[in-house]
């Protein structure tokens, strides 16, 4: 990714100054010269020592070196490679670009005429912490889309991202100064390129602009990222692929799971031992319901946002009126006492308890590691 760098109000460029390359270039060298004592060292502890041991570890850490020397050499070709500048001036917004290798250069002057509207919404930008600290952390800034009518009357977009809430606030105030319409959104866009916004962009939901959004409140840390925005068939895709596994696994284990109860009622459970309203230790009912609980949990997806809290109380209910279901009908092949209808309600009850406690955690859970 090419980081932009501000020069002046309204200027940006992806240009750095001359003694941030040299600092650049004299990291990797030093890296360099590093990998090159560590192999020189690898070699004669191996010719001169045989500790081929030590060998292979100064080898392992020259490989590391040099994947992070890489990484270095790789993030400053990328800067290198083009020249870049962007301004938003009083006659519309210009943009520069120039191949450093092959000189080739173009220019690009939009007029507020050819603006059509400009949308703001949210973009996240990923803070790397230290490896002890797992903590996600993402700084909070504003992605700015303007669509607008090039020369062939077709339409085209340029986007542009800001954490600065004042430089946002003078883009915003300079657009309205010109009469380009504007809209805010709560939608987290920062990742649409313009290829993708030729065919989403109508989809976006948005609002008459407002000085007063929270969007336009940027720079700050967030510790729980915000999901992206996703077109139609994005959602569609994602909603086929659910559908597909609860027909073919989640509903068919739900259905194998209540039948299973039903007949571990039917024909099992009238003959485990009672015990103070219960069923007794030494009877398989841990085992039974520990196992139902993990399942059920399973095979009602607790973890998927679109579940509602009610879900547990839906799933004892069924596993109650199974094993009643169950347990009556064994009456008609034998005797049994009403203590096991008791029974099977302590035993119903307190895993429905159990059974919404898992629901509280998997979904915490979710939210703070896959929502």
């Amino acid at each position: 990714m090419i980081e932009m760098q501000q020069v002046d109000d309204l200027k940006y460029t992806n240009e750095i100054p001359r003694w941030a390359r040299i600092v650049q270039y004299g990291v990797l060298g030093l890296l360099v010269l590093i990998i090159l004592s560590l192999a020189a060292l690898a070699v004669f502890v191996f010719t001169t020592e045989d500790g081929w041991i030590l060998s292979l570890l100064l080898l392992g850490m020259c490989g590391l070196i040099g994947w992070v020397a890489k990484g270095i050499k790789t993030i400053i070709q990328v800067n290198r490679k083009f020249i870049i500048r962007t301004e938003l001036r009083e006659e519309g917004y210009y943009s520069f670009i120039q191949n450093t290798k092959t000189g080739e250069s173009a220019e690009r002057l939009i007029p507020y005429e050819q603006m059509n509207e400009v949308l703001i919404g949210r973009k996240l930008r990923y803070v790397t912490t230290p490896t002890s600290r797992r903590i996600h952390r993402y700084m909070v800034g504003a992605q700015l889309i303007v669509q607008w009518t090039d020369e062939n009357r077709e339409r085209r977009y340029f986007v542009f991202g800001h954490e600065d809430p004042m430089q946002l606030k003078q883009w915003a105030e300079m657009f309205q100064k010109k009469g380009v319409s504007m809209y805010i959104t709560e939608e987290n866009i920062g990742f649409l390129t313009p290829s993708q916004l030729q065919k989403d962009y109508g989809e976006i939901p948005r609002e008459p602009f407002d000085p007063e959004s929270t969007v336009l409140r940027t720079g700050y840390m967030i510790y729980r990222d915000i999901p992206k925005w996703e077109n139609s068939e994005t959602r569609a895709k994602k909603e086929a692929r659910r559908e597909r596994l609860d027909a073919w696994l989640f509903r068919p284990l739900y259905a194998v799971l209540l039948l299973a109860n039903f007949l571990i009622a039917l024909l099992w459970m009238p003959n485990w031992a009672l015990e103070d309203g219960g069923f007794a230790d030494s009877s398989p009912s841990f085992n039974v319901y520990f196992a139902t609980l993990l399942l059920m949990a399973f095979a009602g997806t607790y973890w998927r946002k679109q579940v509602k809290w009610f879900r547990p109380v839906l799933d004892t209910s069924a596993l109650i009126v199974v094993h009643l279901i169950g347990f009556a009908v064994s009456l008609i092949f034998q005797a049994s006492s009403s203590d096991v209808f008791f029974a099977i309600m302590v035993e119903c009850i307190t895993f429905g308890l159990f059974l919404y406690g898992l629901f509280l955690i998997v979904r915490v859970t979710a939210r703070r590691w896959f929502w």
